[in-house]
């Protein structure tokens, strides 16, 4: 439970540094007109998209992209959608992100998750990474633009 708060306040305090991120735009499929929150930015050229979902929000619709490289690490990047990131896996501190503001990281091994607050009604950030170590994680989300470089 108190990972669960350490989640929530991280994510809260993220947002009051400013977000990083496009801004949000209409869909205009299948939810009456809106705001479609796409998950950006993309991962680098040699992660292909394998798979989306959508998820209808009150006032959005949330999106979750999976990506996977040739070496078999996957990238998991969601904008919009309401929950619990990293649920359960050991704080790892933050990370400046390169719009202003702090991501909370979480994990440890080969299982990271970066979560960050960006302007409604896309504010819940996530990308998730798979087959990474730490600083390998914070370097590809430095080549999204995500986190910014240190030098």
């Amino acid at each position: 439970m108190r990972r669960m708060a350490v989640i929530g306040v991280a994510v809260a305090a993220a947002g009051c540094g400013g977000g990083t991120g496009p801004a949000p735009t209409p869909t205009g499929s299948g939810s009456a007109g809106l705001t479609r929150c796409e998950p950006e930015p993309r991962p680098p050229v040699a992660f292909d998209r394998r798979s989306a979902f959508t998820v209808e929000e009150a006032d959005h619709v949330g999106v979750r992209a999976t990506y996977r490289d040739p070496r078999g690490r996957k990238l998991v990047v969601a904008s919009g959608i309401t929950g619990e990131f990293g649920e359960g896996q050991p704080s790892a501190g933050t990370v400046p992100l390169a719009g202003g503001g702090q991501a909370q990281v979480l994990g440890v091994g080969r299982a990271w998750t970066a979560v960050w607050a960006a302007a409604p009604p896309c504010a819940t950030r996530a990308i998730i990474g798979h087959g990474f170590d730490r600083a390998g994680f914070v370097r590809v989300l430095q080549r999204m633009g995500v986190v910014a470089s240190t030098g």
